[in-house]
């Protein structure tokens, strides 16, 4: 891990929070998915938490106080009940665990740099290769179909099921021309990609549709956040630094940018919203061909 999990000391709780404070500011000045992750999806609550040195007799000390700057993230570190600033910083650290989790797998993100592709499609499955329906289902697959599929237990099979209505011609044809158009590679950021048998169900279908597997997958993050699928898409552009890339989603993983969220802003200009009930158009195919050309 970046940081292990660290006890406070009671004696001194404020140079052990100053420490962690200066590996944060590493961290955020380090990489565009760590800003945007740290500092939005979690100091936008810590921003609140002011911080005090620890006195033994537990008394208020002076009004003097120190803060530092993460970005235009400003945290104060102020006088206050120094047995009760030590609980808040105490649980600020447990709820940091999952993101130390999550920033703990960003190694295995990285490809071979002989294999990095130069331009990269996070390619989204459900809404984007078929269309769905006001419930968020495949559209054109039978409900009972659907049923049948809920009994298939993970894992159980090389390859998941996958039905009649799903991966439509007409949208792999749309993905086959954006790929052949830009020789980008695929990176599938869909939950297909959650288990190795519903990411080899993907990959089969776009082999036997002309387009080459997917070259890897976004990670999958733990942690609460606001803009989830947009960080996990940063977080494998850091890793692997593409010349250009686009995102095609059903999904608005944008729809936090105008409230100031890093992650949805960084993703904004790259991203193609593709309508859920219908699926890959020729319209998004021109508009991410368009995106890839400027970027590379």
């Amino acid at each position: 891990m970046f940081l292990q999990p660290c006890q406070l000391d009671p004696a001194d709780p404020l140079q052990d929070f100053q420490k962690l404070q200066k590996r944060i500011v590493d961290w955020v000045t380090s990489s565009r998915f760590l800003r945007a992750y740290i500092q939005d999806e979690f100091l936008s609550g810590l921003h609140k938490l002011v911080i005090c040195p620890h006195t033994h007799d537990d008394k208020m000390v002076s009004d003097t106080a120190a803060s530092w700057e993460c970005g235009e993230t400003k945290v104060e570190i102020s006088p206050g009940g120094a047995q009760q600033q030590l609980q808040r910083i105490s649980k600020w650290m447990e709820e940091f665990d999952d993101v130390l989790e999550d920033i703990d797998h960003l190694a295995a993100l990285q490809l071979d740099p002989s294999e990095r592709p130069d331009k990269v499609i996070f390619l989204d499955v459900d809404g984007v290769l078929h269309p769905l329906n006001d419930r968020g289902l495949p559209a054109e697959v039978k409900y009972d179909e659907l049923i049948e599929r809920g009994n298939y237990i993970s894992g159980s099979a090389d390859v998941a099921p996958v039905l009649e209505g799903e991966f439509l011609l007409d949208c792999m044809k749309q993905l086959r021309t954006l790929v052949e158009t830009t020789g980008a590679a695929l990176v599938c950021s869909s939950t297909w990609r959650e288990t190795p048998d519903e990411l080899a169900a993907v990959n089969q279908q776009l082999t036997s549709n002309g387009i080459n597997a997917c070259v890897s997958k976004t990670p999958s993050f733990t942690s609460s956040l606001r803009s989830k699928r947009a960080c996990e898409v940063l977080a494998w552009v850091d890793a692997n630094a593409p010349a250009a890339f686009v995102v095609l989603d059903d999904q608005d993983l944008i729809q936090y940018a105008a409230d100031g969220c890093t992650a949805a802003q960084l993703l904004q200009p790259h991203f193609i919203r593709v309508t859920a009930d219908k699926g890959l158009q020729e319209q998004d195919v021109s508009a991410a061909a368009a995106v890839l050309d400027c970027y590379s």
